[in-house]
C-alpha cells in the first residue's frame, strides 16, 4: 500500500531546502515532481523540483483530470500529476515525500489513508521575511503577499498537519533528522 508524506508551510520556510537534504540520506522514498505555472528561478529546471506549464497548458491537465491535487497559491497554479506518483508506484516504489501546500494536504488526506503530514514552520518570522527578500529580492509586493498568506497558514492551518517542525535556519541538519525520525516512526506503524 502507498504511503505519502506531505510536507507543507508557507512560502520561504525552506521546504525544498529541506528535500534536498532528505534526497541525499540512502533511504527508500522517492521525490515526485510538482507542477506549476511559475517562472523558474535562475538555477531551477523543469523536471528536478517543478514541471513548468503555461497556465493553458495545466488547466488543459486539470481539465483532463490528470492532477492528484491542484491549488492556486500566491495566484500560481500548482499541483501533483497522477502520473508522476503512479509511475513511481508501477516501479514497487510505495514510499513517496511531497511538497504541497495545505490545499493539497487536504486533498491528498481525502484519497490516501497512509498520509503523514508535516507543517514546516519557520523559527522566527523575521528570518522568514528575510529568506523572501533574498528569494525574491525585486518585488516588496510580492513578498507581502506572502507573509500575509505565511500569517493565515501557521495561525489557522498548520493545526490540520500530524506534525508541526521548526525549521532553524541555522540548523538545517537537525530539522531533517527529526523529519526522518517523524517519517520512520509514522511508516512503521
Amino acid at each position: 500500500m502507498a504511503q505519502i508524506v506531505c510536507i507543507c508551510g508557507p512560502s520561504g520556510v525552506g521546504k525544498t531546502s529541506v528535500l534536498e537534504q532528505l534526497q541525499k540520506l540512502d533511504n527508500p522514498w522517492s521525490y515526485p515532481v510538482s507542477t506549476t505555472t511559475r517562472i523558474p528561478r535562475p538555477e531551477e529546471k523543469s523536471g528536478e523540483y517543478y514541471h513548468f506549464l503555461s497556465d493553458e497548458d495545466f488547466t488543459i491537465r486539470v481539465e483532463r483530470g490528470d492532477f492528484i491535487e491542484h491549488a492556486i497559491v500566491h495566484g500560481i497554479q500548482y499541483g501533483l500529476q497522477k502520473a508522476d506518483l503512479e509511475s513511481l508506484w508501477d516501479q514497487g516504489i510505495e514510499k513517496s515525500i511531497v511538497l504541497v501546500d495545505i490545499q493539497g494536504v487536504r486533498t491528498i488526506k481525502k484519497l490516501y489513508p497512509n498520509v503523514i503530514s508535516i507543517f514546516l514552520m519557520p523559527d522566527n518570522f523575521s528570518d522568514l521575511e528575510e529568506r523572501l527578500q533574498a528569494r525574491i529580492p525585486d518585488n516588496p509586493e510580492e513578498i507581502s503577499l506572502r507573509l500575509e498568506n505565511a500569517k493565515v497558514e501557521i495561525n489557522e492551518h498548520k493545526r490540520e498537519c500530524d506534525w508541526h517542525v521548526i525549521n532553524n535556519k541555522d540548523n538545517l541538519t537537525s530539522t531533517v533528522a527529526y523529519i526522518v525520525n517523524i517519517i520512520n516512526w509514522g511508516l512503521v506503524i
